[in-house]
């Protein structure tokens, strides 16, 4: 295990003193805090003059790197078998971890954003969606182009249209033919490929660089993960992106369009130049070694009302809505966080998701399409209440364990210790039930176990295989639910139920579709991909529990173990950084030994968007509804 780096010759190190940035007769972030206040926007060129302002800390940097292999050399579930080449249906590059980060050091940079630059690409790179960085000093603004693109299928022809224009709605519609003087086709697919992590599948990345809709927070939008050719997080690499269309009539349009900076987390109001910028956005005050400032932004966008040409709603859950459609049910389900509801809500979302089930149970609905389309997960409450109102002898989860580190095991027997103050610690074993007999675990050493595989090359130990205590927490809100009512059997099999996904749905929703399909034999249908890909996967990155760095070192801190008590505990970022990461990995219920997140799961049928299902899934799930017991 490796924890740390000896502190190596500072021979690249350059001053970085606050007052060393006021001094300059130039200053980037003085010019992008007026902007800001002028025009509520900013442009790119002052964006990227403000990030370059700061010059290579080789101190930093080494802190940095340090923080990230104790955090990940210590904890993330998938660090060896992430340098295995991918099974077909997948598309990523194998990649050593800790060495890529080791070899950032002996890189001579100049300025700091090049550095970091690198460390998120290196993140990225394991297109693992669990997997995320953030520092405040150069990912706290938006980049925005103002319009959308989708892909449609039409006469068998894969082309990029304009879903919507804010600058020029006359555009929409119109078929992009060039991007920067490439078929935009081409140039989306390789944005795909080399830019976006949200899956191992190059078809559900295509899919999340365009334009779709989701229900999220109880409205139908864009979905927070798609659109990412058009909107960003990370500066874009030019100012400007150049558009060649052909619109209806033959009439063909050339435009370019620049960056708008938006600044959702409204830091303008922390700065004023450059030095007052790296104090309030970038150095992580020394009293607050403990925890970030840094919180998750959610980006505004277009609240869309479905003209659906066919369907009516039943019921709306909040978190999902009940269709009924000529002689089939729809259900659009999302398994997004609650935890931010009131317990009024929470109760009333789980008391109307029974609700719409058995509402279609009762009309005699013999088919029923699950729309999970565009769900990044949240919730394995949420997907485990609704896998047991759907079948109630389901197991509503897969076994899971761990890779076993030294620091893992120190955090997992402190916190799991009857003397520990902190034994509700998520680290402790008491959270976890035996998978053989889910019974609870009765000593640490029985936790461990003596599991060992390889994995990229690597022999190593790995816990014994455990579920999460969730699914009593399911079966007892069902009965609370239902108690005093006279619920309906819910009698839904392969032969009438289908699942319809984009293939983004990951976590807690990749959770459902693949119970379904692994303990039912549900059917799947993905929409979307790339029409030159055989395949499209109907479920992403179903991953394990997620913890952010901060939550990790809290979790320790808790416990009593910090760098001060133990050199084991990795220190906190030096600067205002926050990474996730998954801590444990689950697997297949059918197939031995196979971990989910690196098994392909193509689906059973393929569908593609065109100009009217883009705005009106109705489309899809008759579409979708028709391939119901096509092969039984």
């Amino acid at each position: 295990m490796i924890l740390g780096i000896i502190n190596a010759v500072k021979c690249y190190h350059v001053t970085s003193s606050l007052e060393s940035y006021s001094r300059k007769s130039f200053d980037g972030c003085k010019n992008l805090h007026e902007e800001f206040v002028r025009t509520n926007t900013a442009t790119w060129e002052n964006a990227k003059a403000c990030f370059e302002t700061f010059p290579y800390d080789f101190e930093i940097a080494n802190e940095t790197i340090n923080t990230l292999k104790g955090l990940f050399g210590g904890f993330y579930s998938f660090l060896n078998q992430a340098k295995e080449e991918p099974k077909p249906g997948f598309t990523f590059k194998p990649i050593d971890l800790l060495d890529e980060f080791d070899k950032l050091l002996k890189k001579k940079y100049e300025k700091e954003f090049d550095f970091w630059h690198d460390v998120a690409s290196i993140i990225f790179s394991l297109r693992d969606a669990h997997v995320g960085i953030i520092n405040l000093c150069y990912d706290a603004f938006i980049f925005d182009q103002r319009l959308s693109l989708y892909s449609a299928v039409i006469d068998g022809k894969q082309i990029i249209k304009v879903f919507n224009d804010i600058e020029d709605p006359t555009n929409v519609d119109c078929q992009v033919t060039e991007i920067d003087g490439d078929p935009a086709l081409d140039v989306i697919v390789e944005f795909a490929r080399d830019k976006i992590r949200t899956s191992r599948d190059l078809g559900v990345r295509f899919n999340n660089a365009l334009a779709s809709l989701t229900l999220e927070g109880g409205v139908i939008k864009l979905d927070s993960l798609s659109r990412q050719f058009s909107l960003r997080s990370r500066l874009p690499p030019t100012p400007t992106i150049s558009y060649a269309l052909e619109c209806p009539g033959n009439v063909k349009k050339n435009f370019t369009r620049q960056w708008f900076v938006s600044d959702p987390r409204s830091v303008r109001k922390n700065f004023t130049d450059s030095a007052s910028y790296r104090k309030a956005l970038c150095t992580r005050p020394s009293d607050n070694k403990k925890g970030s400032t840094i919180s998750s932004v959610s980006y505004e966008d277009k609240i869309f009302e479905l003209e659906l040409s066919e369907g009516n709603l039943t019921v709306d859950a909040h978190i999902a809505r009940f269709y009924t459609l000529q002689d089939f049910g729809v259900v659009v389900i999302s398994t997004e966080d609650i935890s931010s509801y009131n317990i009024s809500l929470i109760n009333d979302t789980l008391i109307k998701l029974n609700d719409g089930f058995q509402d279609f149970a009762r009309k005699g609905i013999k088919k029923v399409v699950l729309d999970l389309t565009n769900n990044k997960g949240g919730e394995l409450i949420v997907s485990e209440y609704i896998l047991v109102l759907l079948f109630p002898d389901i197991t509503p989860s897969f076994p899971a364990d761990q890779r076993l580190t030294d620091l893992n095991e120190l955090a997992i027997s402190t916190a799991s210790d009857n003397s520990s103050t902190a034994v509700n610690s998520k680290f402790s074993m008491r959270l976890r039930l035996l998978a053989e007999n889910k019974k609870v675990f009765t000593s640490v050493q029985k936790f461990f176990g003596s599991n060992c595989f390889t994995r990229g090359g690597v022999h190593g130990r790995y816990s014994t295989k455990y579920f999460y205590d969730i699914e009593s927490i399911a079966r007892r809100n069902k009965a609370r639910v239902q108690q005093g009512t006279d619920p309906v059997p819910l009698n839904w099999t392969r032969d009438n139920l289908i699942i319809l996904t984009n293939g983004a749905c990951g976590s807690a929703c990749a959770t459902i579709t693949q119970i379904l399909v692994e303990k039912k034999e549900i059917k799947t249908v993905a929409v979307g991909g790339l029409l030159s890909q055989p395949q499209l996967s109907y479920s992403s990155f179903p991953g394990g529990v997620i913890f952010t760095s901060d939550q990790l070192l809290h979790e320790l801190n808790q416990i009593g173990l910090n760098r001060s008590t133990n050199s084991l505990i990795p220190d906190n970022f030096p600067q205002l950084i926050l990474t996730s990461m998954s801590i444990d990995e689950f697997y297949s219920s059918t197939l031995d030994n196979v971990v989910l997140e690196f098994f392909p799961r193509p689906s059973d049928y393929r569908l593609y968007y065109d100009e009217q299902s883009m705005r009106d899934p109705s489309k899809l799930w008759i579409q979708a509804a028709n391939l119901i017991g096509k092969d039984s």
